[in-house]
């Protein structure tokens, strides 16, 4: 007499969960929106992107901000969100044992952009995804 065993089928019962939750959070779940991150013109060297949609609390979209200021997200959901920005001080250059370079500029400061832009609640950043690859520009002037 044959039996059928469930050792196998719990483990292919993860992996379908699992693949189906990566594949509805994924790249083509949402929109692409990439754009530049400036303070008065000059760009911001890092920090991070963070878009919030009202109707999905709690998945939110985070981007990190690239030494040239650039940010790209993936899987935005479309729809009208509030976009924040985080500036944060750009990475020291250290040598292979750990050490600061001492050879190495100071590194800049973090610009003094306005406190709201860091916060879903006061920012008047607002982003309308449309579902296609779009550029989002972002000046955080005064």
């Amino acid at each position: 007499m044959r039996t059928h065993g469930t050792r196998g089928s719990v483990p292919l019962a993860i992996g379908l969960l699992a693949l189906a939750h990566v594949a509805g959070c994924g790249p083509g779940a949402g929109a692409e929106v990439s754009g530049t991150v400036t303070f008065q013109g000059t760009p911001i060297r890092a920090g991070k992107v963070t878009f919030y949609h009202p109707d999905r609390p709690g998945r939110n979209v985070i981007a990190d901000i690239r030494p040239d200021g650039t940010y790209r997200v993936y899987a935005c959901p479309s729809g009208e969100v509030k976009v924040t920005v985080q500036p944060l001080p750009p990475a020291a250059k250290s040598t292979s044992r750990g050490q600061p370079y001492t050879g190495a500029k100071k590194a800049a400061p973090v610009p003094p952009v306005n406190a709201k832009y860091g916060d879903p609640a006061t920012t008047d950043l607002v982003c309308r995804v449309t579902g296609a690859a779009q550029t989002f520009d972002i000046d955080l002037g005064p």
